[in-house]
């Protein structure tokens, strides 16, 4: 995958639903389409709902929780290929995030998202690199891991610019924090930690490959991709 997987915005485009098509976490089957080949997406928030938000959920085993809250995510990727089940987020950035009433920053430190049409994604990233949100006295980090719980759904009108809204429940993010119990919020760091990460709607969408590109459709299937 070259310039991975933009999930985004499709601005205000009076957006019609396409069948309704969704896929859950649990579920096998389907694959991302695009309409020409090779195909460039676009990761980015949908503007059109107020939920797009982010949020990981932080709780030891005591039951103390605590969340990073992000306001948007955006990415990009390539695929060369009119169809595909897997698609690699990389360029990912976070705005807006805050933990424990602080602002704070997404370093992704070369850590990408693969996302399977299958509703699974992995977090990989290079030997001995986390994902990691720190504020004074407090850092959380997330390891390399594979999960579920990742949903699709098309919109758009066929022929006019067809997308995807993308949102997550993923349960059992394996996470560690260190620092102290004040400066994470009330949640102890000394115990084991575990997290769920949830979305509101991000929106991917498709362009052609090259210089001057042009909005295509994407869509997710489970039957043969259009002509």
């Amino acid at each position: 995958m070259t310039r991975n997987l933009k999930l985004a915005a499709l601005a205000a485009m009076a957006l019609v639903a396409v069948g309704a098509t969704t896929i859950s976490g649990a579920q096998a089957g389907g694959e991302f389409h695009c309409s020409v080949e090779p195909c460039r997406f676009t990761a980015q928030p949908d503007d059109m709902n107020k939920t797009a938000h982010h949020v990981l959920v932080l709780r030891n085993v005591t039951g103390q929780s605590n969340a990073i809250t992000c306001s948007r995510i955006t990415g990009h990727g390539t695929s060369a290929t009119k169809t595909v089940t897997e698609v690699t987020l990389t360029a990912i950035a976070y705005d807006g995030c805050t933990f424990v009433g602080q602002a704070t920053m997404v370093k992704m430190n070369g850590c990408v998202y693969a996302i399977t049409s299958h509703g699974g994604i992995a977090v990989e990233c290079p030997e001995g690199k986390k994902i990691e949100w720190e504020v004074p006295g407090c850092k959380v980090q997330v390891s390399p891991q594979t999960r579920t719980g990742i949903t699709f759904h098309n919109i758009g009108i066929p022929g006019f610019n067809t997308s995807v809204t993308v949102s997550a429940l993923v349960a059992g993010v394996a996470a560690n924090m260190t620092g102290t119990k004040a400066a994470c919020g009330g949640v102890d760091p000394s115990h084991p930690l575990t997290g769920e990460y949830t979305t509101g709607n991000t929106v991917v969408s498709a362009e052609t490959d090259g210089e001057n590109p042009t909005f295509v459709d994407a869509w997710w299937a489970i039957d043969p991709p259009r002509s």
